[in-house]
This record gives C-alpha cells, structure tokens and sequence, in this order.
C-alpha cells in the first residue's frame, strides 16, 4: 500500500544505526517527504534552529530517544516526535513525555499512519498538557 504525501512535510531522521539505519530515510523519501538525516541527536537539534521541520523521528534507544525529545521541545516545542524502540518497558515513560512511539519490528504502513496522527494532533506544548498515546 502506498501513501502519498501530498504536503511539504519536511522530517528529520535520527538513527543509531542499525538494520533500519538508512532504509527508514530511503523510504521516507520515496513516500515523498523531505528527509534530513541528522548525524547525532545533538546535530538534530542544531538542525531544527536552522531549518523548518515538521516531524522529528528518532530510531534509538527509548532513553536516548526520550532525552532528545526533551531537548528539542526545548528550543521547538511544536514539533510532533515519533520515537521507534524495541523496548516494551519504555513505552510508559516515552508516553508520558506526549511523544508517539512505535516497537520494532517496524511495518512502513504504521510508521506512516502514526507520522500522518502526529502531524494532525497538537503537541502537548501547544494543548498545555501531556496526553498518553500509543499507536500499533
């Protein structure tokens, strides 16, 4: 199935590497939306000062993933984070950030129904509080 991104939505990748290192951009790109990877956590942050971005989509470690979201609510609070773990445990804690989390194994269809439910819902920054989302 294929989903066409009709907007100028532009994401920023963060990755730790991997066996989805590389492919989750190549998809992305191919679904039409603009990818930027980012080379570290802290490079995506930097990126996001310089740049317009819509998403931030982070494929690492929940605790890592966690503190990264922090940092980028920080200095762009709007901007919606999907974080891709294989941790069950972290669910909670990624939850009660206001972040959107999905497991590995990663299917590409719920990747891009979780990204279109963050791009479309209000960041907890924006609503004023932190709501528990989970999306399979």
């Amino acid at each position: 199935m294929a989903f066409i991104n009709e907007n100028d939505v532009t994401v920023i990748v963060v990755q730790d590497g991997g066996e989805l290192a590389g492919i989750l951009s190549r998809f992305l790109q191919l679904e039409g939306y603009k990818v930027i990877e980012a080379p570290s956590p802290e490079a995506a942050v930097e990126l996001s000062l310089d740049v317009h971005v819509d998403l931030l989509l982070c494929n690492m470690a929940a605790s890592k993933g966690i503190e990264l979201g922090q940092k980028m609510r920080a200095v762009r609070s709007n901007v919606p984070i999907v974080l891709i773990t294989d941790s069950d445990d972290a669910e909670k804690e990624v939850f009660t950030h206001g972040f959107l989390s999905l497991r590995r194994p990663l299917l590409f269809a719920e990747l891009i129904s979780t990204m279109t439910v963050a791009l479309e819902k209000p960041s907890p920054a924006q609503t004023g509080h932190h709501r528990a989302l989970r999306y399979r």
